[in-house]
């Protein structure tokens, strides 16, 4: 005699199969959906780059696989993962909204294109991608409605981490380098008694046994990048209202600056204790420091800021519970 399967011993990727092909029913238009986005895709393939100087391709994410070069900017590479994984988590808050034609999300297609068509006339390539973002976002209300748009809003705008920084960023890691640096010093010598002379990004032992100049790389721009990125999942995956996401993806601000204090407070003082070889050591090896405090600073917010799950809907009754009426009931 054949045994019947148990629901319960299927693999996990028979499940994984299960909830793609749930996720894939709950979107209606599909096909069209997946037409329209395809030639927007192809659109900024053929005529995405016109910043030929740089590198020599006149796609948009040609451009983007040369720039992703840069091990500053790698990450950029692994933001659609995440996307994917986001929309994977929260599949059953999004699968279960109503979905429909909204026309309006026509204007920010237009949008899309204007944008990149100023970023393509300028050379402003990043201002291009921009552009696609938004134009692929008014695409997703077009076939599938307002309520989508908004309750997908928070995986999509993780994308804006595809975007590269700047190369020029001096005018914004300065004002960062020289508050980390003062606080530094400020602490060192109001707690441990060590005298240094900062001069803007040049820390110098008073005694002259170190002497650090703080680079644009330890101002803190590319953690606070990453943290942002970080910052804004929790947001989402927790169980925060709106104000709270707010202040969870701003907390990115405050958690870099403090991060990057203390790496640079560390190396002052092994540099005073152990000499500026050791201090340098540590510099370069204890990158890591920042986004470590950072981390775990972001947890905790979340954790606080955190409202208890919602309740899952009233248990069906046991079988041993459901009790019959009588059937002469007196009126």
């Amino acid at each position: 005699m054949a045994e019947t399967a148990n629901p319960g011993d299927r693999s996990p990727i028979d499940k994984l199969t299960d909830e793609i092909r749930r996720m894939g029913q709950s979107l209606p238009n599909f096909t069209l959906f997946l037409g329209a986005t395809v030639l927007w895709v192809l659109h900024f393939h053929i005529w995405g780059n016109s910043a030929r100087g740089y590198v020599d391709t006149t796609s948009l994410f040609g451009w983007l696989n040369w720039v992703y070069e840069d091990p500053d900017s790698t990450y950029g590479r692994y933001v659609p993962l995440i996307f994917l994984f986001l929309m994977y988590w929260k599949r059953d808050d999004w699968i279960g909204v109503p979905k429909g034609v909204w026309f309006p999300a026509m204007g920010l297609v237009v949008l899309g294109a204007a944008l990149h068509y100023v970023g393509f006339l300028i050379q402003l390539s990043r201002v291009s991608f921009l552009g696609f973002l938004i134009g692929w976002y008014g695409i997703i209300g077009l076939f599938y409605g307002f309520r989508f748009m908004v309750e997908i809003f928070f995986p999509f705008f993780i994308f804006i981490f595809c975007m590269p920084l700047p190369a020029d960023l001096d005018g914004l890691t300065l004002p960062l380098r020289v508050l980390v640096s003062t606080m530094a010093v400020g602490f060192s010598d109001a707690v441990f008694g060590v005298d240094v002379i900062r001069q803007g990004t040049t820390l110098i032992c008073a005694d002259g046994s170190f002497a650090y100049d703080v680079a644009p790389a330890c101002s803190g721009i590319r953690s606070l990048t990453s943290l942002f990125m970080l910052t804004s999942i929790f947001a989402f995956t927790g169980y925060l209202n709106l104000w709270k996401k707010v202040v969870v993806i701003a907390s990115a601000i405050p958690l870099a600056i403090f991060g990057n204090w203390l790496r640079l407070t560390t190396v002052i003082m092994v540099a005073e204790f152990w000499g500026q070889d050791a201090g340098k050591a540590i510099e370069q090896n204890l990158g890591f420091l920042t986004f470590a405090v950072a981390l775990v600073g972001v947890i905790l917010l979340s954790r606080v800021l955190e409202d208890p799950p919602p309740p899952s809907g009233p248990a069906d009754p046991a079988p041993g519970d459901l009790k019959s009426e009588p059937d002469n009931q007196p009126a």
